[in-house]
């Protein structure tokens, strides 16, 4: 754990919350309206939140070589909610 600060940990456990309330309160928008385009919007945010913590975790073990199959499937998290993000707007 000693390869970020204190700081740099507060500010990503804050960006976790802060997606986490985004996400309920886009999945609650779409509730309300009853509409399709921010259900899927709010599910592929739950993507880039399990990505993000794909990288906490990392940081966590010091980002041990041994757990880069981390970054890996962060990466591809990362990728594929972009590409679905991007397949929504059409």
């Amino acid at each position: 754990m000693s390869v970020l600060s204190i700081q740099t940990w507060q500010i990503h456990a804050l960006s976790i919350f802060e997606w986490v309330v985004a996400i309920e309160l886009v999945w609650m928008y779409a509730n309300s309206l009853k509409a399709k385009f921010f259900l899927k919007l709010a599910a592929f945010m739950i993507s880039f939140i399990i990505s993000a913590t794909c990288i906490i975790t990392w940081h966590y073990y010091s980002n041990l070589y041994t757990l880069i199959w981390l970054v890996i499937f962060q990466a591809f998290l990362t990728f594929f909610a972009n590409f679905c993000l991007s397949r929504i707007y059409r």
